[in-house]
């Protein structure tokens, strides 16, 4: 069945050709159908898998599940897995997709049931919880309470995008009972005393971060954070203010950003809740007007950049000091850089989201459609390179992956320049090692990857990759044939943060299900941003 698939998906791909998309805007498409396509095969086939969050049912692991990670991970993010389902399937439906038929039927079977599922406080868990009680979270596996913060800020999302893709009074009232939660607790959960003790610090401290807008120096505990799983929901407060002009959710979503200032670290652990809470942000700027959020998320991009974290191939960490990528931080930061542009009209913005597409996104797909975590390797200035170590993450990268598609695309519908034209081109040059020696250029062996065949050098202020008569890959996902009896020398347009600084850069070769292949990837040596 599979096998029928990727052909009909093939096929399609050559009448793009044949109309004239270019060979970028293609492989996203291509991209896309996979994510898509993914849904109907385990362990998303099964209702009680997804739900699992909200009601806190054990899944039994199928025979000849060997993993590390339990079957069904992460029940304590309450409505994660079960509000990532329903906002990417609500998002397909409103792009007019035909859900696949395994998909159809959950998305109608669990939206069905989530109403029913929601506490008499309007959230969403497996259990009761005591809100006004002062928890210090233990680890990411036990605590309850900052994930099922993070998970019910993605069921907002979720509900609200249902009911924009089908009208239904029960689903809109699920969605304000939830908003109304999240404006209850916020003025408990916005108190410098009461968070003081839950993060270990003191509300004076507090206090001066909030005036300062410097972060405090707490212990940045990743995905179980108060950081990383608390303002993530001020983008569906915003979304749920667009939806409907109830001024209390603005003013919860801007209360929220207010108070993240005291905890909006740089160097996270946790990328991805830091860029939701920025593509928050910046709705807030789209809804209100306040260039205040639009600095902020100017600044937030250039410090991303300048630091390194965001890296030659556009794409960010899982966190800093995190030796992996995750899918769900790339579709955060694809959003994020849409929108910017979309506000702003600035081309950085544009060439890094067409960056980002055509090199680490894709690449971080499996030929399954799923997306996940890459070994990374990176030092004090950033990314550098990829390791072999890859796993698919089904309980979360797997559904905003494919979510971030969906934003692309239906920005690209929008917005002519928004389209992958491929429009930087690669120069293809044959260079002999003579001419080299004459040029008195740099000429060194990449130890890093201990292949004595591997070779980077800078010619005419270019950085060049040879490795013989081998398949080469560009960055926009072309590859170029072998030349007869020579190497092959490529001038790639990329960047680093560090002005000026060249580096030598060890990469996987880039493309869907690529997760096994190496090569070297390397850049001009210039820098651009």
């Amino acid at each position: 069945m599979n096998r029928i698939l990727f052909f009909v998906i093939n096929v399609i791909l050559s009448a793009n050709f044949a109309a004239g998309i270019s060979a970028g805007e293609a492989a996203v498409r291509k991209a896309e159908q996979l994510s898509v396509l993914r849904f109907e095969h385990p362990p998303f086939d099964s209702l009680a898998w997804l739900r699992a969050d909200l009601t806190g049912e054990t899944i039994p692991a199928p025979a000849g599940y060997t993993a590390a990670m339990p079957y069904r991970p992460f029940t304590n993010y309450s409505g994660d897995v079960s509000g990532r389902f329903i906002e990417f399937a609500a998002v397909l439906k409103q792009h007019n997709a035909v859900l696949g038929k395994v998909t159809g039927e959950n998305y109608e079977k669990l939206l069905g049931e989530i109403p029913k599922l929601q506490r008499p406080g309007g959230y969403f868990g497996s259990g009761k919880l005591d809100w006004e009680k002062t928890v210090i979270a233990e680890n990411e596996f036990k605590t309850k309470y900052t994930p099922a913060l993070w998970g019910n800020s993605r069921m907002l999302c979720g509900l609200i995008e249902s009911y924009k893709a089908q009208p239904q009074q029960e689903i809109l009232h699920a969605a304000e009972k939830l908003g109304d939660f999240y404006a209850g607790i916020a003025p408990q959960w916005t108190s410098p005393s009461f968070i003081a003790r839950y993060v270990g610090s003191t509300p004076e401290t507090v206090k001066d971060a909030l005036q300062t807008g410097t972060p405090l120096p707490v212990k940045d505990s990743y995905a179980a954070a108060f950081g990383t799983c608390f303002f993530p929901a001020i983008e569906g407060l915003v979304k749920l203010y667009q939806l409907t002009k109830k001024k209390k959710y603005l003013d919860t979503a801007e209360q929220l950003a207010a108070f993240y200032r005291a905890f909006d670290l740089l160097r996270t652990s946790h990328i991805h809740g830091m860029l939701c809470s920025y593509y928050g942000i910046l709705l807030l700027y789209e809804t209100t007007g306040s260039p205040e959020y639009l600095q902020r998320a100017e600044k937030r991009w250039t410090d991303l950049v300048r630091a390194g974290i965001a890296a030659p191939t556009g794409g960010v960490p899982e966190g800093v000091n995190r030796h992996v990528d995750e899918g769900c931080a790339e579709a955060d930061w694809l959003r994020v850089n849409l929108k910017l542009y979309q506000l702003t009209k600035n081309e950085k913005y544009r060439r890094m989201f067409h960056r980002l597409l055509n090199n680490h996104y894709l690449m971080n797909q499996w030929l399954s459609g799923g997306f996940g975590h890459r070994q990374i390797l990176q030092d004090a200035r950033g990314q550098f390179g990829f390791g072999k170590g890859h796993s698919e993450a089904v309980w979360c990268c797997d559904f905003h992956g494919a979510l971030g598609l969906q934003y692309y695309s239906e920005a690209a519908s929008r917005m002519e320049a928004i389209k992958n034209t491929d429009s930087k081109k690669l120069t293809i040059e044959k260079v002999t090692t003579e001419k080299l020696t004459i040029e008195n250029r740099c000429f060194e062996t990449v130890d890093a990857v201990k292949n004595p065949q591997q070779i980077v050098f800078s010619y005419q202020d270019k950085l060049f990759y040879a490795k013989g008569e081998t398949v080469i890959w560009k960055i926009d996902l072309t590859t170029l044939k072998a030349e007869e009896n020579g190497y092959k020398f490529l001038t790639v347009d990329g960047f680093h943060p560090q002005t000026k600084q060249k580096k030598l850069l060890t990469l996987t070769t880039m493309g869907s299900g690529s997760e096994n292949e190496t090569g070297v990837f390397v850049f001009d040596a210039a820098g651009t941003e």
